[in-house]
């Protein structure tokens, strides 16, 4: 192999690294993007649920869960 050779075999390999650096990129901001989006679903489903279980607390009581009392 020549050094012509090993310099195209060398970009070739730079262009492949680059293009997976990318995919794995846009895949950890998808990542992120699905994460945030499963935290507000939990939050949602937990203040629905605490509602649900005490109709007539307001929503402070999620701050104090004992309702004042140890």
């Amino acid at each position: 192999m020549d050094d012509g050779e090993l310099m195209s075999c060398e970009a070739e390999g730079e262009k492949i690294r680059a293009a997976w650096r990318e995919f794995f990129r846009e895949a950890q901001e998808e990542l992120a993007e699905v994460r945030a989006e499963l935290i507000d679903s939990r939050i949602s489903l937990n203040l629905s649920l605490t509602n649900e279980r005490a109709p007539g607390r307001s929503p402070d009581a999620l701050s104090d869960p004992y309702g004042g009392k140890s």
